[in-house]
């Protein structure tokens, strides 16, 4: 990792062996951009902008499934509120199952960005003081004192994460180029690495595998999040 030349903000590399995408069979490299309508809710990643795609992505299929399922969670009151009052129930899957046709429907990608892609780490402490002092009128505004936390990056206020993108995407280094090209963060869900990737990246596609029952990073994440895998 090394610090920019203009500001001391932390920038490292994608893993070596790239990262990977959990997407829909047939278009798994789909970018996620913000829109009007979903500006406001969840729908949009938490680093997406209007003006460029995001691919969200994960240093390993862990952390892609940790994302995916995320929404699939059965949270331990819900649980013992139902307990299985669903699971005989006609039209019902039951609660916290996963069927096949979810692992049928996605494919995990392996992608390679070029050696030279950098990515704005912001679990840094040395990028979250830049932050806090360029964004200093924009955080203030939305009533966010310095330090900037976990809880402010990774919280229910996304308007802070689009705006930290929104910075990445105009920062220049000395020749001109863009300083880095997306975001590095830490999963909400178990501490993953992940990596925000901007749409002009180049992107090579060096393995696709399906998602099989048996995989045992599903298995874990699933056992973790109270899920039954069919």
């Amino acid at each position: 990792m090394h610090s920019s030349d203009e500001s001391p903000v932390t920038l490292v590399p994608a893993p070596e062996r790239g990262v990977w995408r959990l997407g829909k069979k047939g278009h798994p490299v789909e970018y996620n951009r913000l829109e009007p309508e979903t500006s406001q809710g969840s729908s949009a990643g938490r680093f997406s902008l209007a003006t460029y795609g995001m691919l969200y992505c994960a240093s390993d299929p862990a952390g892609c499934y940790a994302e995916a399922l995320t929404r699939f969670r059965v949270q331990p009151k819900m649980r013992r509120l139902i307990g299985n009052h669903w699971d005989n129930q006609s039209g019902n899957m039951g609660l916290g199952r996963l069927g096949s046709g979810w692992r049928d429907d996605h494919i995990l990608i392996r992608l390679v960005p070029a050696k030279d892609a950098w990515f704005l780490d912001v679990d840094s402490e040395a990028t979250r003081a830049v932050l806090s002092k360029e964004l200093h009128n924009e955080f203030e505004a939305w009533g966010v004192a310095s330090p900037l936390t976990d809880d402010h990056i990774h919280g229910r206020d996304r308007r802070i994460a689009r705006q930290i993108a929104a910075w990445t995407v105009a920062q220049r280094n000395r020749a001109g180029h863009r300083l880095a090209q997306g975001i590095a963060y830490r999963s909400g869900y178990g501490g993953h690495r992940c990596w925000a990737v901007l749409s002009d990246v180049d992107l090579e596609t060096a393995e696709q595998r399906p998602i099989r029952l048996e995989d045992t990073a599903l298995r874990k994440v699933a056992a973790e999040f109270g899920l039954k895998l069919f």
